[in-house]
């Protein structure tokens, strides 16, 4: 039993410094199982001390002056992660992950809170636009990496299926005031939801619903307290979703002499009309996210402390009409105490949210749990103030 111990302990010392060598990310067990859970939302006005008032109070003034050009934003974004990693001798690494990832936005526009804030003149008709985009994908990828002499490649393909899709045909409202005194409005909302179950039957679509992308890597030494890499993660065939349904809902309010509102005389009803309608067409199409750049490690003490970096750039909805590209940034310090207490610094720019978080890790080899909590907005210096909040728990057991 004791040879046995002392097997299992010299392949692992000698796994970690070999890799240690090479790796940006230096694996922690010979054989590892674990579940990786995250959330965050977010919006680039309310800060946490506005929600957590008795009476929240909307300024609609000050929010017409510091809102950004393109209005007020409320993201959310979820990742649930199970995966299954092998390090072996030489640098050689297999990992199975399988897992969801969401992501929404909703955008409502700054001439809104304009009107509110200042109102308009005498027939003058006002405009006002807004945006909707939600999906959520379920993934299966393998990732395997080795040494070629002096570099280390790294290529993940993956299999992802998109469980569903929504977005906005038409988000928007129109406000009529007329010379002659007389005020009206109509809300339209139209959204379109597109999914692979079938809205009538709740049957699947999943059979050649799947998409795939592809991950890369290439790492190399700069020097010895140094790693470089290059990667990139690009959709090849996009996910496509057979069922979809839309919802028009229109909200009128018939023009009334504002004089007649304000002494009662006025009809006040208000019509609000909903219809679901089939979208006809061929199936949707739907490609995750693009994302490439370059990634460093720096570990000027050793491997107890690591100061990290990335520069990229990402894509939304690359290769589509929608298509939406972006800069994207890591900046990350980790210390490891006697190998087993850890803590984390980070400040990143991703899917472009921002995200600053601070971490504890607690390795006792068999099992570890890592722990981050941190602030997020589409706003840097706004997401200090606690526009949105950002939570993730990793669970891990191995060898």
């Amino acid at each position: 039993m004791k040879k046995l111990k002392l097997l299992i302990a010299s392949i692992s010392l000698f796994t970690s410094a070999h890799i240690f060598a090479y790796n940006i990310n230096i694996p922690r067990r010979i054989v590892e199982v674990g579940l990786d859970v995250s959330g965050g939302m977010n919006n680039n006005y309310f800060a946490a001390k506005d929600m957590l008032k008795k009476d929240l109070v909307l300024d609609f003034t000050q929010m017409s002056e510091t809102l950004p050009k393109q209005g007020l934003d409320i993201n959310f974004n979820t990742t649930e992660n199970f995966f299954i990693d092998l390090n072996l001798l030489n640098g050689m690494r297999f990992k199975l992950s399988q897992g969801l990832e969401s992501d929404g936005m909703i955008t409502i526009g700054k001439d809104l809170f304009d009107f509110l804030s200042k109102g308009n003149s005498p027939n003058q008709n006002l405009n006002f636009d807004g945006n909707l985009t939600a999906s959520l994908f379920m993934f299966v990828d393998l990732t395997y990496a080795m040494n070629i002499s002096e570099w280390r490649f790294e290529v993940s393909p993956a299999v992802y299926f998109p469980i569903m899709h929504a977005k906005s045909k038409q988000l928007s409202a129109e406000f009529r005031n007329s010379q002659d005194g007389t005020i009206g409005f109509d809300v339209i909302t139209d959204a379109q939801i597109f999914s692979m179950i079938n809205f009538d039957n709740s049957s699947s679509g999943l059979q050649g619903a799947a998409g795939f992308d592809l991950t890369a890597s290439l790492e190399r030494k700069v020097f010895n307290t140094l790693q470089a890499q290059a990667f990139l993660r690009c959709p090849i065939v996009p996910g496509n979703i057979t069922y979809s349904k839309g919802m028009k809902s229109t909200i009128s309010y018939q023009d009334t002499k504002f004089l007649d509102l304000v002494t009662g005389n006025a009809n006040t009803e208000i019509a609000q009309n909903t219809e679901f309608y089939d979208i006809t067409g061929q199936k949707y199409y739907l490609n995750r996210p693009l994302h490439s750049g370059v990634r460093v490690a720096w570990r000027p003490f050793g491997k107890w402390c690591t100061f990290r970096g990335m520069l990229g750039f990402g894509v939304r909805e690359p290769f589509t009409e929608s298509a939406k590209a972006y800069f994207e940034y890591e900046l990350e310090a980790d210390v490891l105490l006697i190998g087993i207490f850890g803590f984390s610094a980070s400040s990143i720019y991703k899917n472009q949210i921002f995200t600053n978080s601070l971490g504890l890790q607690f390795n006792f080899r068999v099992v570890e749990l890592d722990i981050a909590v941190g602030v997020q907005g589409s706003d840097f210096f706004k997401s200090f103030a606690g526009t949105g909040a950002v939570a993730q728990v990793a669970l891990k057991f191995g060898f």
